[in-house]
């Protein structure tokens, strides 16, 4: 290899934070249900309001994940008025910001349309984790969109049963062309700390965006007011104004906003906003407080965006593992690594974040999904600062092991073997508290 040239897995790496770090306007479970809808209405061709029926199946993982969170630019909820709101005005070119730019018209036609039973929702018949088949139809003719996989990946575009895009099936939610069994934690570290800076530096794009929402969540009322109820309490002499509280507060305040309908985009991760957002904004707020480099904050944002990305690789995209436990172990690397620490500190952060809050479930999006991050960073803060200090779980305690990549392992096998039971629970819950919701058995 010539000096300077990257090994090719750094290249493979480039590409992956490129397909996995990518903006998305709201949650991404409803905004997929929107996606696929407006998609299918562009294949239908007619007037959007002359769409005369709608239909939509989709996974129980995305049910349960956009059934109670707000959708933007509105004050509306739940999977009719995602389904309904991309039919009636989404831009599908648009990707994960196919909401963008709603007025009151296209959301008092979303309105009148689920008001008037014309949005038909019902649960697939399969076992994907995520599935959308949305139609539309008019005088007999008949749009066709079906997204599996990943929350942007058309599998099917059809027109009167005519194939418009047809791509292949991911398989089990992975879908990228990348060899994760090469991949491990040393690789990661050493690509986040060594490749050339300049390779690295659209990164920055993740602050410029969750920042933003943020700042916004600071100065509004959105959802539980976390993160503008920590400040205040700073005011208030109530709440340290140390590093670790000003990380959570600023990055619990982003969750706020973007839990309530916040038109403002998010850069993700892994298909998760909120994942995005708890991989940026900490770690930003401690490169800024200790004075870090442009490039060591750069780095920083590298390894906890690709740990994210790495250990979600051992997850199903959608699971009844909350993903802020997940982008929050990348997190405790970056602060190890902010901090001064090595590799084998951040072996340690990363054993000591499965120790302590593997197991938090993922009950849907929502506002609430703010208090999990809060907890999720202290945390992780927690992890960093005894990995620092050279202490970690020891390998016999628990399902951690003195490997950390077979920790991360048995994380996966935990999440996608022994939580299955899990999920399901958690949305027959979730369903028994609601009533004509429009989520049947079947089209």
């Amino acid at each position: 290899m010539e000096k300077n040239e990257m090994p090719s897995s750094w290249t493979d790496y480039i590409k992956l934070m490129n397909q996995e770090i990518i903006p998305a306007l709201g949650c991404t479970e409803p905004v997929a249900v929107a996606l696929a809808a407006a998609k299918a209405a562009e294949a239908l061709g007619c007037a959007r309001e002359e769409i005369a029926e709608m239909e939509i199946l989709v996974s129980r993982n995305i049910l349960k994940n956009a059934m109670s969170v707000i959708i933007p630019g509105t004050t509306l909820y739940g999977l009719e008025y995602a389904a309904a709101l991309g039919f009636a005005a989404g831009d599908p070119g648009k990707d994960l910001e196919v909401l963008t730019g709603l007025c009151d018209k296209d959301i008092a036609l979303a309105q009148r349309w689920v008001n008037g039973h014309k949005v038909k929702v019902s649960l697939a018949e399969n076992d994907e984790t995520i599935y959308i088949d949305a139609l539309a139809k008019k005088d007999g003719a008949c749009g066709r969109a079906v997204i599996q996989g990943k929350h942007n990946h058309f599998l099917l575009v059809e027109r009167d049963g005519e194939t418009l895009l047809q791509n292949r099936k991911l398989d089990e939610e992975k879908g990228e062309e990348i060899d994760f069994s090469a991949m491990s934690l040393r690789d990661i570290f050493d690509f986040a700390s060594g490749a050339d800076i300049k390779t690295l530096e659209f990164i920055e794009k993740t602050n410029l965006l969750n920042y933003a929402i943020s700042q916004e969540g600071l100065k509004n009322d959105y959802g539980l007011m976390i993160g503008k109820g920590m400040q205040a309490r700073q005011k208030k002499g109530l709440v340290g104004k140390d590093l670790q509280n000003l990380a959570i507060m600023q990055t619990t305040a982003a969750i706020d906003a973007r839990m309530a309908g916040c038109s403002m985009p998010v850069m993700s991760n892994s298909g998760s906003g909120n994942q995005g957002i708890t991989a940026t904004v900490p770690v930003c707020v401690v490169a800024a407080e200790t004075g870090a480099s442009e490039e060591q904050k750069i780095r920083a944002l590298t390894l906890s965006h690709m740990t994210a990305i790495y250990i979600k690789h051992h997850l199903d995209r959608l699971s009844a593992l909350c993903g802020a436990m997940v982008a929050a172990s990348g997190v405790s690397c970056a602060v190890v690594y902010l901090l001064g620490g090595g590799y084998g500190a951040v072996e340690k952060a990363i054993t000591n974040m499965i120790a302590n809050i593997t197991g938090i479930i993922c009950d849907g999006a929502k506002a609430d999904c703010a208090l999990k991050v809060y907890a999720s960073l202290q945390a992780a803060f927690e992890a960093a600062y005894l990995a620092l200090d050279g202490v970690c779980a020891a390998g016999i305690e628990g399902i951690v092991t003195g490997d950390v990549e077979q920790t991360i392992d048995n994380l996966g096998t935990l999440t996608m073997e022994g939580m299955k039971i899990t999920d399901k629970v958690i949305l027959d819950i979730m369903l028994s508290k609601t009533s004509g919701d429009g989520v049947g058995d079947g089209r």
